[in-house]
């Protein structure tokens, strides 16, 4: 039987990329937790939560959280966040707001 190498199977310990298929190494906590009702969002939402990021110095969940709410939106979550900064890190915040995947061709 031959296994295929997933990215999954590798995590950082101290600095080295270790491959850890039995996952000793890997978190036991999920970092996010899933809602009881999925967020449906719309083009103005994403348009506006981006340009909230662009304009944060620091961007921490509760900062921006703090000012979409002032906007009048809600049930932003923490993955929300991290992605969206995935989005403007790899220059991609149209597909962001069109609601394009992250890795889909451009």
């Amino acid at each position: 039987m031959s296994y295929t190498l997933d990215y999954t199977d590798f995590v950082r310990v101290e600095g080295k990329i270790v491959r850890d298929i039995d996952g000793k190494y890997k978190s036991k906590v999920n970092a996010f937790t899933k809602p009881v009702v999925t967020k449906n969002w719309y083009t103005k939402e994403r348009k506006d939560l981006v340009n909230i990021m662009l304009k944060l110095n620091t961007i921490t969940f509760n900062e921006v959280n703090k000012v979409f709410k002032t906007k009048g939106y809600s049930g932003l979550r923490p993955v929300h966040v991290e992605l969206v900064k995935r989005y403007i890190k790899l220059n991609r915040v149209a597909a962001y707001i069109s609601g394009k995947s992250l890795i889909e061709n451009k």
